[in-house]
């Protein structure tokens, strides 16, 4: 009814000795060199797969505060489209790089977006965005060109603001 399990064959002195599977019969098993040479090799690939990982989590930070900025950008161009022309909804840049401020029309309340950890808003508007009455153009004579990267600097978006219509594109430096 049950059968005998092979048991580790003894090599004395042998440092190739082989390691049968316990329960396979006629299985000549591993090495502990190529054992070794396995777990090398799977610390090899994880060792460069995790720093990849991380450069993944930068760029989804990234793209979730362009969302942001290109949102709050057609919004206030809509909320302009609807003001009637007094107290026109604008956009400021932060001095320090790290966010913005959102006012909207009719003297509403305005809103800090940011800080934004390891986000760096490297160029930007000197002036406030102020989107005009009836069309939604902003202010500027210039498209103006909004960029964004991580702070080391490998992921960058670019964003324009055109004035006569005040349309917001991404991936455009403006030129």
């Amino acid at each position: 009814m049950f059968k005998d399990v092979p048991q580790r064959e003894q090599y004395n002195g042998d440092a190739m000795a082989r390691l049968h599977i316990v329960g396979a019969q006629g299985a000549d098993g591993f090495t502990l060199v190529e054992v070794v040479l396995i777990v090398i090799i799977l610390a090899i690939l994880a060792s460069i797969a995790v720093p990849n990982f991380g450069g993944a989590q930068e760029q989804l930070e990234l793209d979730k505060v362009e969302s942001q900025l290109v949102s709050d950008l057609r919004v206030l161009r809509q909320d302009a489209m609807g003001c009637g022309g007094s107290d026109l909804p604008y956009i400021d840049f932060q001095e320090d790089g790290q966010g913005w401020t959102v006012c909207g029309c009719g003297g509403s309340p305005c809103r800090d977006r940011g800080p934004y950890s390891g986000l760096d808003i490297d160029e930007a508007p000197e002036n406030q965005i102020e989107f005009q009455y009836p069309d939604g153009s902003h202010n500027e004579e210039a498209p103006q060109h909004i960029k964004l990267s991580a702070e080391d600097g490998d992921a960058v978006v670019d964003l324009c603001v055109y004035p006569n219509s005040g349309s917001v594109n991404r991936n455009d430096d403006c030129q």
